[in-house]
């Protein structure tokens, strides 16, 4: 190798030139300059690698507009940033790190890692998952925070779908509020709670709740458990006890006092009126109707009731479903005496939808509604009935005593 060096005693430039290389340095502006802009320091001691004007610290520019820059920090005192740009220093670059595994520490102490796997790790140095945080003492794993009007929100998604979201309800619930928080399962999937691994409440697209079966009608085929309507159909509540055994009630009502038990309510508008109950004693129970006074006008003594019970037609048969024996009424004809005694219409049918599992509707179908009585309201007529039958009797009785005195 060949190299020249020139300058003399009294210069303040050096070049050292080899085969096609020349180290240039210059005493007077105190700068250096190797491999013709290969690296470089200027007068303000920047230096920079693969670059001839670094704007930063130490400059290393790996392409065109491919630059990373090391200086001190904008944001924090006494701190280094590492700065990624382009060739006009003007833009941001991208920037990648590379490695088996990326370690970050603080104070020398590990305080989060992206392993060979991909898994962020943060707290910890076993991963369980792609994200795995050890809060060790603090308590909290995370704070999340959105500056958005009405909140943020997580979505989940499987394959790319999204599954469901949660976040505040106004981002995730059509009429959520941004001070509620919301769980929303998108499209026709259902929101589903479980303990043990194992399924305990359904809600389904359609917002019917099951809790201990899958369904919220009251099939016995869909399991034990409770079902609550849905809100775009009529409402309900369905309880199922798919137990053989006849001791397994399906609802258990408890209280600690004697005393209501069961509240029925109507509103009028305004205000919730009480027109039922059942109530508790030590050892008895009561079914209530209301029967005030105060709720009440035109009072009149009942007339005619011993004509209207020639009327009615008691009858035996034997029930559809097991053939057992039974006896009463049949409720079109009781209504045709005592209407108040019978709900519903002769021969009434509905149509009804046919959900599936996940309450999306397959179709309809037309279903008999029956009737139903209640013998309760046959208890005023009956009374009045003996009593008019009582005072026959009791007049044919004065009759015959007074034929008999002859």
């Amino acid at each position: 190798m060949t190299a020249t060096i020139s300058g003399s005693a009294t210069s303040t430039l050096v070049a050292l030139t080899t085969t096609g290389n020349t180290i240039l340095g210059d005493a007077s502006t105190d700068t250096l300059n190797v491999g013709n802009g290969g690296l470089v320091k200027d007068a303000s001691g920047n230096v920079g690698i693969g670059t001839s004007s670094p704007v930063t610290k130490l400059q290393i520019k790996t392409q065109t507009n491919g630059n990373a820059g090391f200086q001190n920090s904008t944001s924090v005192a006494g701190g280094v940033k590492i700065n990624c740009f382009n060739d006009a220093a003007s833009v941001s670059a991208p920037f990648e790190l590379d490695g088996s595994t990326l370690q970050f520490n603080i104070a020398s102490i590990e305080r989060a890692r992206i392993d060979s796997s991909g898994n962020l790790l943060v707290g910890t140095t076993s991963a369980t998952a792609k994200l795995s945080i050890d809060s060790g003492s603090a308590g909290i794993y995370g704070y999340f925070n959105s500056a958005n009007a009405n909140g943020g929100y997580f979505s989940i998604a499987s394959s790319g779908t999204v599954q469901g979201d949660i976040g505040t309800a106004a981002q995730i619930v059509s009429g959520g509020a941004t001070t509620d928080f919301g769980i929303n399962a998108r499209g026709s999937r259902n929101l589903i709670l479980g303990t043990n691994n194992a399924e305990r409440m359904r809600l389904n697209s359609a917002g019917e709740l099951a809790i201990g079966k899958t369904q919220a009608s009251e099939t016995a085929s869909t399991g034990s458990g409770y079902g609550f309507a849905s809100p775009t159909g009529d409402p309900f509540f369905s309880v199922v006890n798919a137990s053989a055994t006849a001791a397994n009630a399906c609802i258990y009502l408890s209280k600690r006092t004697t005393g209501g038990i069961v509240i029925f309510q109507t509103n009028d508008g305004t205000t919730n009126i009480t027109v039922g109950t059942i109530t508790t004693a030590a050892s008895s129970t009561a079914y209530n109707t209301s029967s005030d006074y105060r709720l009440k006008h035109d009072i009149a003594p009942m007339t005619g009731a011993l004509s209207r019970v020639a009327l009615l037609k008691p009858v035996t048969y034997k029930w559809n479903v097991d053939n057992a024996d039974g006896e009463g009424f049949i409720a079109h004809e009781l209504a045709e005496v005592v209407p108040d005694a019978v709900a519903g219409k002769k021969d009434a049918v509905e149509t009804v939808e046919i959900k599936d599992a996940d309450g999306n509707v397959t179709g309809t179908e037309e279903r008999p509604v029956y009737q139903g009585i209640d013998t309760s309201f046959l208890v005023a007529m009956l009374t009045a009935a003996i009593q008019e039958q009582q005072a026959l009797i009791t007049s044919l009785t004065s009759r015959i005593t007074a034929l008999e005195s002859i």
